[in-house]
């Protein structure tokens, strides 16, 4: 499968999407970037995947990303501080 078939099968089937992916993430634009994300992969892996199999790769991405996320919005998981109560910036090595 080729991008532009992948594309057209997307375009095709996140139309069918559309209702369960805003039902999942609410108002969160970070969320809903996910879900879609998860469902362009998921067809990417499968491209006649069932619209059942695609939910399940929404969920668990959602999940997933909320439970690994490090957010100032989630209490239980707070981000490190450093000994001065500044958040540390973790830069990626190059």
């Amino acid at each position: 499968m080729n991008i532009q078939e992948l594309q057209q099968a997307y375009t095709s089937r996140i139309k069918e999407f559309k209702g369960f992916i805003y039902k999942q993430t609410r108002d969160n634009d970070d969320l809903r970037q996910e879900a879609c994300l998860a469902m362009w992969r998921g067809l990417l892996k499968d491209p006649g995947a069932t619209n059942g199999y695609l939910m399940n790769r929404i969920r668990w991405r959602l999940m997933d990303v909320w439970r690994n996320s490090v957010s100032v919005d989630k209490p239980y998981k707070k981000r490190p501080e450093d000994a001065q109560g500044r958040v540390e910036i973790r830069r990626a090595q190059l």
